[in-house]
């Protein structure tokens, strides 16, 4: 559910909006007050902010325009969000801001924090440049996903515990939208019942410190297993200061960034990149991607490289694949290396010159050549 709101200005410099969420809990009218400070460069000119808050399966949109007697917004800057009904005290509700400037999304961040009834929850949204390849629909480097085009992945195999329906993409390419996936039955009733790791609130008295990480807030996923981005530390799928990469958060890095000529980047359980699925045709080792390198035909033959019967195996020294060519395979129509003989070309024999007496006939091509 999608609902949309023009935040308002109050005095000072703070714009204020009230939201009330639709998945009301019994007693849980107390207002909660969001703060968010955004900031972040952004060097083409902000006509306004896109803010989306998630919290479960709801969306609330809200625009944030430029103050009264200005055309544009500067970084930094703050609003409030009074949100009035319909949340959960730890339950974790995300801010998205995406800054627009001449019509398209320039710049987006996110954060979220669980609920906290009655009080104020500081949010820090630093604000990232949007790729200038987002919206394509093609994957660049850097990108999850874009449009579309989520990399052969699905709702099942990103390991949030869903069970089917449809992965979408964040508006940044950076992540994907979990908002059409289906999670398991009982899911989402607020008990957990194995196989769930957590469900909603209830994380079965797991924290981040007990999944191997330094701290931070253990949240669950709406498919009812452990998310751990709010966790800090190794292992958390999230690259922070200190750490190269962690999980498939690569940043914006690839194998090419790094000098290499090809390969997938990758990153290890110490959050350093894992240079092996890297690349460099041309150095004589058949590395991972590669199927030969040089001399390096990784003890493969033609036999080994297709359906051929013999020849000479090759490596295409451009790109580090199999050359054919001089392989030989019985059925391609050309008499070659050992064949007698291919389909109809019959190497300028007849019955009579193969030398088993024959004085006439049709001769025909055996299907072993």
């Amino acid at each position: 559910m999608q609902r949309h709101q023009v935040l308002t200005r109050r005095a000072g410099a703070l714009f204020v909006a009230a939201i009330a969420f639709a998945a009301a809990s019994a007693g849980c009218h107390r207002t909660t007050i969001l703060l968010v400070n955004v900031t972040g460069d952004v060097v083409v000119p902000i006509d306004s902010l896109r803010v989306t808050l998630t919290y479960m399966t709801e969306s609330h949109d809200l625009v944030y325009p430029p103050a009264s007697g200005t055309t544009t917004i500067t970084l930094p800057t703050s609003f409030s969000v009074r949100v009035t009904s319909g949340v959960e005290n730890g339950v974790p509700l995300e801010v998205r801001v995406t800054a627009v400037g001449g019509g398209v999304d320039l710049a987006t961040g996110t954060d979220a924090h669980p609920v906290d009834l009655g009080q104020v929850v500081n949010y820090s949204v630093a604000l990232v440049a949007i790729g200038p390849g987002c919206g394509d629909g093609n994957l660049d480097a850097g990108e999850t996903c874009d449009g579309s085009n989520v990399g052969g992945a699905d709702c099942v195999s990103i390991g949030q515990g869903f069970v089917g329906g449809t992965l979408g993409c964040a508006p940044d390419c950076l992540s994907y939208d979990t908002s059409t996936c289906t999670a398991p039955p009982g899911c989402g009733d607020g008990a957990v019942v194995p196989p769930e790791q957590c469900d909603g609130v209830d994380l079965a008295g797991q924290t981040c410190e007990t999944q191997g990480l330094d701290g931070g807030t253990l949240g669950c996923t709406g498919g009812c297993v452990f998310d751990l981005s709010g966790c800090t530390g190794c292992g958390n799928g999230v690259a922070e200061t200190g750490e190269a990469c962690d999980g498939a958060d690569v940043g914006t890095f690839t194998c090419q960034s790094l000098g290499f000529d090809g390969g997938t980047l990758s990153c290890n359980a110490a959050c350093t990149y894992d240079l092996g699925g890297c690349t460099t045709c041309g150095n004589g080792l058949a590395e991972t991607g590669e199927d030969c390198d040089g001399a390096d035909l990784a003890s493969n033959d033609c036999t080994t490289a297709g359906a051929f019967q013999g020849g000479t195996l090759a490596c295409n020294a451009a790109t580090c694949t199999f050359d054919t060519s001089l392989c030989i395979a019985c059925g391609d129509g050309a008499a070659e290396g050992s064949e007698q003989c291919d389909g109809v070309d019959l190497n300028a024999n007849d019955c009579t010159t193969i030398g088993q007496g024959y004085v006439g006939g049709m001769l025909a091509c055996a299907a072993d050549c």
